[in-house]
Parts: C-alpha cells; sequence; structure tokens
C-alpha cells in the first residue's frame, strides 16, 4: 500500500442582552459563582486553595482543560476521560477508550478536536470532541498541542519539536484529520542541544515555542530560547548561569517554563526565583523571588487572568530538611500569597480550567489521582456519576458465545493495516479508479455495497463516520484489511 506520510514518524487518527450586560457591568467577572459555588481564584482568595475532588485511579498521563469550557481531558491507563464540574457535582461525559496508556493530551483552539498520544510511544488518536467519533489515528507521539490557528499540531522530539499538518495549511477539522502530514521541524539550537532532551512550551497564541536546554555534565547551566513557529526561526536565547542565580544554588529541575496567559512573558524557574522574560526580545520584565532555601520549581501555571501562578516545587527550611509544597504568587505584586501543603508530593502538569475556578494537578503515584483545588465547598456527591457515553463498547467480561461476524451490507467494519500504512479508497470497484481518500488503522465504516471482484481483490462500498464514501479492498498479502464488527 501506498506510504502517505515519510518515513519516520509513520501514519499508524436566548434573557434578554441588556440584562446580562447590566450583570456583567454590576459584578467584577471574578466574583461572579461557577463551578458549583466557587469564584475564580484570584490573589484576594489563593490563600484559602484547598482540594475539593479527587479523580482516584483515573489518570496517570496529561490533562488538558477545554478551551472555552469547563470539561477536563484527563489521560490515563485506558484512553481519555472527559469530565465536567457543575452545580450538581462531577459528570464522568464520556470515556473515549484505547485500552492502551495514553500521556499527552490536548485540545485544538476552537474545541472541535481532541488529541492524544500513547505514554512512551508512537501512536496517535485524534477525536471530534463533539460525537466523540475517532477521526484518525497515526504512528507518531509526543503531542503538545495545536498551533497557528489549529494548522499545524506540534509534537515533542528528543531536539524540539515536528510540526504536523493539512497540505495547503487547512485549518484540522474532525472532517480531515486523517489528511496529516510532515510539514517541519524546529530544533534547538543551543550549544548543549541534544545533551538532553529540551523542556518546551507552547504559547497559548499559538505563535512560540521555548526550548530549555542544558548540558549533561553541568545541571547548574543552562539556555531558554523563543522561536517563531511560523518562520521556524529562533527570536532570542538566553543563557542563565550559576553566578545568576538566587538562593541556594542550581537545581535540575530549574529550567521550568510558562507562557503568560496573553503570550506577553515566559516564566523561567530558576533556584529560588521566578524570573518574566519578555516574549518580544527576551529581556527581564520582573523577577519573582521567595525565602532563599526555595530549592526547586517542578511545575507552573498561571490563572487565565494572569494575575495568579501556581508553582508545585521543592522547599527547605533553615535546617535543610525539604518539604513540598503548591505555591501560589500574586504576579502583579510579585509576592508569595499563599503556600499549600500537599504531603511529599509534587504535583504534575498543573493547569489552571478556562474559568479559573479550578486548578487541576496530577498526584505521580499509585492510585494515580487527579486532584482539584479550588476556593469553596468541596464536591460532595462524587460518587453519583452521570453514566458516561462511550466511544468504544467494552467487552463483556463473561461474553456469550455467538457466530463471528461477517462482512455485510449495512454492517461496520474495522480499518486494519500494518507498517504505519494508510488503506486506498477508490472512486470505484477497482485500481483504476482515483484515490478519494486514505483510511489509517482503527477507523471504523459503514459498508454500503459489495462485493466485487476486480484486479484480483475483493472490494466494498464503505462510508466513514465523516460521511465520505468509497471503495476498498478486504485483505492485502494475506492481511484482512477490514475487520467486521456488526
Amino acid at each position: 500500500m501506498t506510504r502517505l506520510f515519510r518515513p519516520f514518524p509513520r501514519l499508524y487518527l436566548i434573557v434578554p442582552c441588556v440584562v446580562v450586560v447590566g450583570i456583567l457591568l454590576a459584578v467584577p467577572p471574578a466574583a461572579l459563582s461557577q463551578n458549583g459555588g466557587r469564584d475564580a481564584i484570584i490573589p484576594a482568595n489563593a490563600a484559602d486553595l484547598a482540594i475539593v475532588d479527587r479523580l482516584e485511579g483515573r489518570n496517570q498521563g496529561g490533562l488538558a482543560w477545554s478551551p472555552q469550557g469547563s470539561l477536563l481531558a484527563a489521560a490515563g491507563p485506558e484512553g481519555v476521560m472527559l469530565y465536567e464540574w457543575t452545580a450538581e457535582g462531577r459528570q464522568l461525559v464520556r470515556e473515549l477508550a484505547t485500552r492502551i496508556p495514553l500521556a499527552d493530551v490536548a485540545w485544538s483552539s476552537d474545541g472541535s478536536l481532541l488529541i492524544a498520544s500513547k505514554q512512551d510511544g508512537d501512536l496517535t488518536w485524534l477525536w471530534d470532541a463533539g460525537s466523540g467519533d475517532l477521526a484518525a489515528t497515526y504512528q507518531i507521539g509526543g503531542v503538545l498541542g495545536f498551533v497557528l490557528d489549529d494548522t499545524l499540531i506540534a509534537l515533542r522530539t528528543n531536539t524540539g519539536l515536528d510540526l504536523w499538518g493539512i497540505p495547503g495549511g487547512s485549518a484540522i477539522t474532525p472532517a480531515n484529520a486523517y489528511r496529516l502530514q510532515y510539514v517541519a521541524s524546529i530544533n534547538s539550537a543551543a550549544p548543549n542541544a541534544g545533551d538532553t532532551a529540551p523542556w518546551l512550551a507552547l504559547s497559548p497564541d499559538g505563535r512560540w515555542v521555548a526550548f530549555a536546554t542544558q548540558p549533561v555534565f553541568d545541571r547548574s547551566a543552562y539556555t531558554v530560547e523563543l522561536w517563531d513557529i511560523a518562520g521556524h526561526s529562533r527570536v532570542w536565547s538566553a543563557d542563565f548561569d550559576p553566578e545568576q542565580q538566587a538562593g541556594r544554588g542550581y537545581t535540575r529541575n530549574r529550567k521550568t517554563l510558562a507562557f503568560t496567559p496573553d503570550s506577553a512573558h515566559l516564566a523561567v524557574h530558576q533556584g529560588n526565583a521566578i524570573r518574566l522574560l519578555n516574549t518580544a526580545d527576551g529581556g527581564e520584565a520582573a523577577i519573582l523571588e521567595n525565602d532563599p532555601t526555595d530549592l526547586s520549581g517542578q511545575y507552573m501555571a498561571f490563572s487565565p487572568d494572569g494575575s495568579v501562578l501556581a508553582v508545585s516545587t521543592v522547599v527547605s527550611d533553615a535546617e535543610g530538611k525539604s518539604d513540598f509544597t503548591l505555591e501560589l504568587w500574586d504576579v502583579r505584586q510579585e509576592t508569595v500569597i499563599g503556600q499549600l501543603d500537599v504531603r511529599s508530593i509534587i504535583y504534575k502538569n498543573l493547569a489552571f480550567s478556562a474559568d479559573g475556578t479550578l486548578l487541576a494537578g496530577i498526584y505521580p503515584y499509585v492510585p494515580y489521582n487527579t486532584v482539584l483545588f479550588g476556593v469553596g465547598a468541596p464536591v460532595t456527591n462524587l460518587d453519583k456519576l452521570l453514566t458516561p457515553t462511550p466511544t468504544i463498547t467494552p467487552i463483556p467480561p463473561t461474553p456469550v458465545p455467538t457466530e463471528p461476524p461477517v462482512l455485510h451490507i449495512g454492517g461496520t467494519a474495522l480499518i486494519q493495516t500494518t507498517g504505519g500504512d494508510p488503506l486506498n479508497m477508490r472512486g470505484g470497484p477497482g485500481r483504476s479508479f482515483d484515490i478519494v481518500a486514505r483510511l489509517p488503522a482503527g477507523v471504523t465504516v459503514t459498508i454500503l455495497d459489495g462485493p466485487r471482484e476486480a484486479d484480483g481483490y475483493r472490494w466494498w462500498q464503505i462510508r466513514t463516520t465523516n460521511a465520505v464514501e468509497g471503495w476498498v479492498v478486504d485483505e492485502v498479502d494475506d492481511l484482512q484489511t477490514l475487520l467486521p464488527q456488526s
């Protein structure tokens, strides 16, 4: 079968308006109660932050909040769980099952697509976020997110990132996600690039990527670079030496990066200080400096309005005893406004909800909790989850023996390929007909007609979930390319 991608990586997914305006003008946005009575996390209440919910055993990978709503996508042992918080409590909205552990997860900026990739591997799934239908699968991994108005996805590599997009530069949608192709790579140009994999951060506007690299032989010095994604060009770089550090000196985790919500500044954790660098030129805009015994900031996240910075960090007292804390900063006042004892745990992948009322983080050990921090009453009906809408029907533990399904008109089938190849869909039952689509493995289709014999193959007319119709073969080189499902 013809390959769609280059050899590496390979393809393997109506209150009248005046009333509304009046309310918004009369009540400050941060005071509007949301998510079951909780308020947005702001400097005035951040010191009251507490754990309000836990998702036990559901997640050990990435977290991503939907861009316009309160949906949390949690990548975990068997796929992605989508949760929503309302006045009635927490609701499990949908389970996007893969039966394979996933680690990275991201939303497109318009919220139409959800992408997730395998933990420690090169498999990626793209779903139609509205319907939960699988749009495409690929043998690529390391998802960072969507960039440049959803025209590209960025994938983490050992030296930077790879960019994938639709031919012609169209925005990626559920209808065309199966057409992704490799576009370009952006690799760190720091002298020590390649010694260790860089830490990366994408700007919220999707225009910039920041790298932090350090030589394996000297973890007390490192380089931060900012790159223009559209131009594939480095905008500036900044070197940080041990002499520049405040506090107790080096830590291997100083290279934590986070952009402010307006993408105007890049936060870089260095020793006991957090430096805000101007995105435009790399100049230092502010420095947030804590007690000199502060050791290491591991993960950082800004609240949606940029007023609060959450840092999962390790601190040390005067006697050198280390402890773990979730540290909250008032960014404008450049002061710490609260520290939450998190019981010797560094919370990973910190992320604020779009309305700023919840801060999610991952407890990185068994049972892999996703923890939700907020201001207000905790969720009280944790065990009263609404019935999820799965995208793949689970296999019963004790199935009743039945005749295996066969291909038939009106039935469904699953596309199966190997070696990263797509299955060609043609305009008619034969190789002389034009290719109208290339289908990746894992796509579910409906059979419309067939079979027809032509060119030594059996052909079936099918329709995809995106209403694309055409003809495919059911076997190639002893490989069954259409697996009957019903």
